[in-house]
């Protein structure tokens, strides 16, 4: 079976509370690393050091052996790891053991991963105002979009003085018209649709 197979019979067997333990660690992992540069080689090093527990039996088999107290397999990661990966690396791996999650390292990789790509993610929205924003406005509109779509919003800004007043919003799927003229095709579409009744 492949590795991806196993990895998501994994997930799918997992108990939810496992499930969210490696979310919220992933989460935190991601907030001590800060930039996307330190988080691009931290996720090299837990890379690698997966491929390690993998493919290397002895690496593998002493960090699960339960014959080993946690406090011999958190000296013995130590040593193979000492000055090979970032100390918050060794921190979160450190977590993992003591949690008897390591074995689940692969999936926590992927959680990390996961998160990493819903926390970078950014939506792009166009507004159309009738008059070129204030910054205040412009800074309540992001606010307001990120709050609503729980992601970061870029904003792209476009005067368009047939408006009359008012703004319009468009992302992707999602269309929001708060404009004058946009009020006054809807009104004049429902007595159009009134009267014919």
């Amino acid at each position: 079976m492949g590795w991806m197979r196993r990895l998501l019979r994994l997930r799918n067997n997992m108990p939810a509370k496992d499930i969210v333990f490696l979310n919220q660690l992933a989460t935190a992992y991601l907030e001590e690393l800060g930039d996307r540069e330190e988080q691009d080689r931290a996720l090299g090093e837990l890379t690698a050091i997966a491929e390690a527990f993998r493919g290397d039996e002895s690496f593998r088999d002493t960090l699960l052996n339960p014959a080993l107290s946690v406090t011999e397999r958190k000296k013995f990661l130590r040593t193979a790891l000492d000055n090979r990966v970032q100390t918050k690396t060794l921190n979160t791996l450190l977590t993992l053991l003591h949690e008897h999650r390591l074995a689940d390292l692969a999936l926590f990789i992927d959680r990390v991963r996961a998160v990493r790509m819903h926390k970078h993610a950014v939506r792009d929205a166009l507004v159309t105002s009738a008059v070129p924003l204030l910054d205040k406005e412009r800074e309540r509109i992001k606010t307001a979009l990120e709050q609503k779509w729980g992601t970061a919003v870029a904003l792209r800004e476009h005067v368009d003085p047939s408006l009359i007043a008012g703004l319009t919003i468009e992302a992707a799927d999602w269309h929001y018209d708060a404009t004058v003229a946009g009020r006054l095709k809807r009104l004049g579409q429902h007595l159009v649709t009134t009267s014919t009744t």
